[in-house]
């Protein structure tokens, strides 16, 4: 059987003010295409479906396609809740919505968030374990006596995950199913980059779930992390974000296709998404980035500029859009280090003249003092300001 492994979509967000929605909508033509053409029989996604936990009306509507589409094409759906997602919106009507072979696991009681279910194929069954995002502080919860519940666990991420799937691999056995899939929305233990636009789990490192936690399974599809990462040979895998969503994530942006055999062996493919504007961060000073080609690779990216120039120039994000007409974010880092070291003291600020207020703007951007007939014009058309004020 094929399985097509895939995460944080983030329906509804923007990056910086451009809204993503008409490139998320491609990307879902794109995935329906993908299942029909390559005969995919299950659609794992990973958590963080939209960005926030009240999605906007037009992102609850591409969902509700994603899914009718992707039913239409032959696949069955298995999706969990992420830290961005409320598990209550999303896992909505779950058991009705299981009957049309779309699979929803939001709970996160104790008794149901690692419960395994059984999906019949064509060449034999296959055991899910869906877990949805599992906060600790949300998961391990006090009783009346004020006392949390017994449990072998820490009170921790990797905790809650092992306390919730702690019977799942017995009840699997029992039913004699060999091959089985987990979906999990964690920070795993090992060498990640995160990326920018991931929000932090919590500080310390009790964020962190060991990659022991998915022993046993055929394959781990995990969440959270925007950028593709993979271990153990492919068995426990990110398949990351299906378009970038901070300028961190220059990586290609991929699917993962997992063929799995019924004793649980795998081949597991990487799948490029050919959907989105991808990401660049150019450095230097303006007329350079506006006329050398070793900057043609960011001409159709979202760009993101580091300006080097130590004076101030005028309308910058103008003049990046005749070349990369996508430049949507610019920082100057030689002026900001700079305004930090230049220029009054704040609480002088007051006791100073109108030219003197100028003396310092002109040192500040131009590096040299305020004199002769530069500092004469200026001090005319103080003058000549205050004179028309009065």
């Amino acid at each position: 059987m094929k399985i097509l492994h895939t995460s944080d979509w983030h329906l509804g967000r923007k990056f910086v003010n451009e809204d993503l929605l008409a490139t998320q909508s491609d990307f879902v033509d794109w995935l329906v295409e993908t299942v029909r053409t390559e005969k995919i029989e299950l659609v794992a996604i990973a958590g963080d479906v939209y960005d926030r936990s009240v999605p906007p009306e037009e992102a609850v509507a591409l969902l509700g396609r994603a899914l009718d589409d992707i039913v239409g094409a032959g696949a069955q759906v298995v999706m969990i809740p992420g830290n961005h997602d409320n598990t209550t919106r999303l896992g909505f009507g779950e058991r009705a919505f299981g009957l049309a072979g779309i699979h929803i696991r939001g709970s996160i009681k104790p008794e149901r968030a690692g419960a395994p279910f059984f999906l019949d194929f064509a060449d034999g069954p296959l055991a899910v374990v869906a877990v949805p995002f599992l906060d600790p502080g949300m998961y391990f919860v006090r009783g009346a006596d004020g006392e949390y519940p017994e449990s072998q666990f820490e009170r921790t991420h990797e905790g809650a995950l092992q306390d919730a799937i702690q019977t799942a691999h017995s009840t699997i056995s029992e039913r004699g199913t060999k091959r089985s899939l987990i979906l999990s929305h964690a920070f795993v233990a090992g060498d990640i980059d995160s990326s920018d636009s991931e929000k932090v789990l919590r500080v310390g490192g009790t964020d962190r779930v060991s990659l022991n936690v998915f022993e046993g399974f055929s394959y781990a599809a995990l969440g959270h992390i925007h950028k593709p990462y993979s271990f153990e040979e492919d068995r426990i895998s990110y398949s990351g974000s299906p378009i970038p969503y901070s300028f961190s994530e220059e990586a290609q942006k991929i699917v993962r296709i997992i063929e799995m055999a019924p004793d649980g062996s795998i081949e597991v493919e990487e799948r490029a998404v050919p959907i989105g504007r991808r990401v660049a961060t150019i450095k230097g000073l303006l007329a350079d980035l506006l006329t050398e080609a070793k900057h043609a690779y960011a001409d159709d990216c979202w760009v993101r500029a580091i300006l080097m120039d130590t004076e101030v120039r005028l309308n910058p994000m103008a003049q990046l859009r005749t070349r990369f007409p996508h430049t949507i974010a610019i920082e100057n880092n030689a002026l900001d280090a700079r305004s930090q070291t230049g220029g009054p003291d704040v609480e002088k600020i007051d006791s100073l003249t109108d030219e003197q207020l100028a003396e310092h703007y002109w040192l500040d951007v131009r590096e040299e003092k305020l004199e002769g007939e530069y500092r004469s014009l200026l001090v005319d058309a103080i003058i000549a300001e205050k004179e028309s004020a009065q």
